[in-house]
């Protein structure tokens, strides 16, 4: 073996971890943002977000246009407590609340899970399309006794509008900076009155990228994409419903750009090449040519195509409802970049490479081609004068590959040379589970809630690398069965069962006043770690599941003081995670490797003490049930209306989260930095806070409506990186009703003072010896424009 090639071996082991890891609401009158009364679904039925037992948080769509929220991303500027960033990819969307979130590494699953039209998203490639919302609602702690899937952070539900039995909609247009433009419209049908009605709209969004690229392709971090939404509702009777929802979303970009911040200190994988002189002339070129710059060495691109159908029956049966829920996401994303945001560098001959040869550092690929099926059944109702509330389901989930699935990662490639091999990952998973649920009216005004539900969790991997050269096998099949273009193949299952529960009781003390206590177990399954491992690593095949108790206390308020209005919520919980699954970099042995039973961890010795490195875990990453952890907090949201047409808004999130144990397993403790468990995507402190004026102003509109908008973000983990503290403003201004007339004009500024943020955190650490990260949007300024008929609002 050259030394090169024990160089690119080393790097890719230690590199591929890092870069992978990088229900219906409306208002009374949607237009408004003031106390009015807040219908959610959260619960499955229809019910004031002012009584509701759950921390619960939920934006109109007129509000999710005033806050000029067009991605997943943009959501948490709204809800203190939320933290989205994109995971390799803009459109991957990793949702994390109250500290948890999805695994940054492996086949582990998410701790929070988004829902478009009720029925559960795919783990990757979860993006969403924010036109013609009725409602996005966010549920703060464990969910799954009530629908869809185990969480042990939360649920985000968006919910489409559903067709009316009128003619309405809207067309609306948006011109704004680099290059920006936006066109989206909605037309609602009524075929049959009361019995037949359609409602189709779509969107269009480009804009350029705001990172400017000195290398090849276009500038990162554009938009590119195309949505399209048909919905049929059917209602021939009083006493069935059937809804079809079908929408196609695509986006095709020059994918995220990577920001070089800093050449670390220190022996890295830098002197080993002989490129950190290389590196640092780097630095100093993006530095000099603008704060928002990367060099890419390949031909970086983004691509996503995301298909849904959704059918939702009611069947109305006397004092029982039916409702089946089906649901089917074909999700195919496809992604190349450059990882390091650096060009190919001169090695100086101080390293195993001879002066002069050009060396890429990290560049990386990802596909993921997969079918879900989802569904479920459930039949509610009431019992003893409505004293009962009652629901009972059953629910089923089927994930399976439909082509290419897997990662490939160069690192320390010479031009010229093949890379390194696509890595074959395909997945397959089943998820069963029963669940029943009450609310008892035990004297007036005091609710008992209870539920509980048992799921079973099956898994399947089929793993192994590319010998054809191609890394296009698009029948996972062929995996299964022993395809002679794969190499290191390696098929393994896992099971996993555990009930869930919660309990609490509300008492709607006043019409105005409502205090609720509640306990809940949450869940997340566990999984495999393929491929098939070795030596004393074989008990680390396949980790438990991942379980929480928390407790929850809160206070719904609305109060009255002369012409003053206002509205004060708050809660405070505590969560007890156990078998927490944390993720484990750098599993893999090291060239050079002496068999026995050294110091693991230690070059050059292996993980597991046999010396091969068919059967250490893929890219060197390993989840594992290492930790106990508590995280305490304290939520509100506080609103008033000082003045006729002006309401002031505050709310906010604060975190403690709290390292209870974290095991010091002698295999595996030479992989675990640090002595606590790490908390990534989940600040600390977060709070959002407005400004919102209403006034008439004839004869020129309707009405002036005014948003100013702040949010801030304490320091945040991202991968290895702590991402500084930031604020944002962002501001609005709209004119509604022009002259009488159904048209809208307004006018906005995101990020008003061009704030440089880290938005996501991209390859980083001590052994790569650089921090690359992904920046959030800089000033954003735009006009839009739209045109209603049909009272639509």
């Amino acid at each position: 073996m050259t030394s090169q090639n024990i160089v690119r071996m080393t790097a890719c082991a230690v590199v591929a971890l890092c870069w992978n890891g990088s229900g219906m609401a409306q208002t009374t009158d949607p237009a408004s943002n003031a106390t009015d009364d807040i219908i959610v679904t959260a619960r499955r039925s229809a019910e004031s977000i002012q009584s509701v037992p759950v921390s619960i948080a939920a934006l109109s769509n007129e509000a999710l246009r005033e806050a000029s929220i067009s991605t997943p991303e943009d959501l948490m500027r709204s809800v203190p407590g939320v933290y989205l960033v994109g995971s390799s990819t803009r459109t991957n969307t990793i949702y994390s609340i109250r500290g948890q979130t999805r695994a940054t590494l492996g086949f582990g699953q998410p701790s929070v899970v988004s829902y478009f039209a009720e029925v559960p998203d795919p783990t990757l490639g979860s993006a969403t399309a924010q036109f013609d919302m009725a409602s996005v609602q966010v549920l703060k702690g464990p969910q799954g006794t009530l629908f869809g899937r185990n969480t042990t952070g939360g649920a985000i539900l968006f919910s489409p509008a559903r067709p009316s039995w009128s003619l309405e909609g809207y067309a609306q247009g948006s011109l704004g900076n680099y290059d920006m433009r936006a066109l989206e419209g909605v037309i609602n049908l009524p075929i049959a009155d009361q019995a037949v009605a359609l409602r189709v709209g779509g969107q269009m969004r480009r804009r350029d990228g705001y990172t400017r690229n000195l290398g090849i392709g276009g500038n990162p971090d554009d938009v590119h994409s195309d949505a399209i939404r048909a919905s049929l509702l059917v209602e021939p009777g009083d006493t069935i419903s059937n809804l079809l929802i079908v929408d196609y979303y695509k986006s095709s970009t020059n994918g995220p750009g990577g920001v070089l911040d800093e050449v670390l200190p220190g022996a890295s994988l830098l002197d080993l090449a002989g490129i950190r002189g290389a590196m640092l002339a780097q630095l100093a070129t993006l530095k000099a040519a603008g704060r928002r710059t990367t060099f890419s060495d390949v031909p970086s691109f983004e691509r996503l195509k995301r298909i849904g159908i959704t059918n939702r029956t009611e069947l109305s049966l006397g004092g029982m409802t039916l409702t089946n829920i089906f649901g089917y996401r074909a999700v195919d994303l496809n992604v190349m970049f450059n990882v390091d945001g650096v060009d190919a560098l001169t090695a100086d001959g101080s390293g195993v490479f001879p002066a002069g040869l050009r060396v890429a550092y990290v560049n990386g690929g990802l596909r993921s081609d997969i079918e879900q099926y989802t569904n479920e059944l459930q039949a509610s109702g009431t019992l003893f004068n409505d004293r009962l509330k009652w629901l009972v389901g059953g629910f089923y989930l089927k994930s399976t590959p439909d082509g290419p699935t897997g990662s490939d990662i160069d690192a320390l490639k010479v031009a010229g040379t093949a890379g390194t091999p696509f890595g074959y990952e395909y997945y397959r998973q089943t998820s069963k589970a029963l669940f029943a649920n009450i609310a008892f009216q035990i004297v007036a005004d005091v609710t008992l809630n209870a539920g509980y539900r048992q799921t079973w969790d099956q898994a399947r991997s089929c793993t192994g690398t590319d010998l054809a050269g191609l890394g296009n096998l698009v029948d996972a099949d062929a995996c299964y069965g022993g395809s002679a273009a794969i190499g290191k193949r390696a098929v393994l299952t896992s099971k996993s069962h555990a009930p869930t529960w919660t309990i609490g009781l509300d008492w709607q003390a006043t019409d105005d006043l409502f205090f609720y206590v509640t306990s809940r177990r949450g869940y997340r399954t566990g999984g495999i770690n393929p491929p098939k491992l070795g030596g004393t690593l074989i008990p680390y095949q396949s980790f438990a599941p991942e379980k929480v108790t928390d407790l929850e206390i809160g206070m719904r308020s609305e109060w009255n003081v002369g012409d003053v209005r206002g509205r004060l919520n708050i809660s405070a919980f505590r969560a007890d995670y156990s078998d927490v699954q944390i993720g484990l970099t750098g599993v893999r042995t090291a060239a050079g490797c002496i068999v026995g039973d050294p110091v693991r961890g230690e070059f050059p010795y292996s993980p597991d003490g046999n010396c091969d490195t068919s059967d250490d875990p893929a890219s060197g990453g390993l989840l594992a049930n290492l930790g106990k952890t508590r995280v305490s907090g304290v939520e509100f949201d506080f609103h008033v209306e000082p003045l006729t047409g002006l309401g002031l808004d505050v709310s906010g999130t604060f975190l403690d989260p709290k390292t209870r144990s974290l095991s010091a397993n002698p295999v595996l403790s030479p992989y675990i930095v640090g002595t606590e468990v790490p908390f990534q995507y989940s600040p600390k402190t977060s709070i959002s806070a407005g400004v919102r004026y209403e006034t008439a102003i004839d004869p020129i509109a309707g009405k002036l409506v005014l948003n100013a908008d702040y949010y801030y973000s304490g320091k945040v983990l991202l991968n290895n990186y702590l991402a500084p503290s930031y604020g944002l403003f962002n501001l609005r201004a709209g004119l509604n009703d022009i002259a009488n007339k159904p048209i809208d004009l307004s006018v906005f500024v995101r990020n008003a003072t061009n704030k440089r943020y880290v938005s996501a955190g991209g390859v980083s650490g001590a052994t790569l010896g650089v921090t690359v990260n992904y920046l959030g949007e800089p000033r954003m300024v735009g006009v839009e424009l739209r045109y209603r008929f049909g009272g639509y609002r």
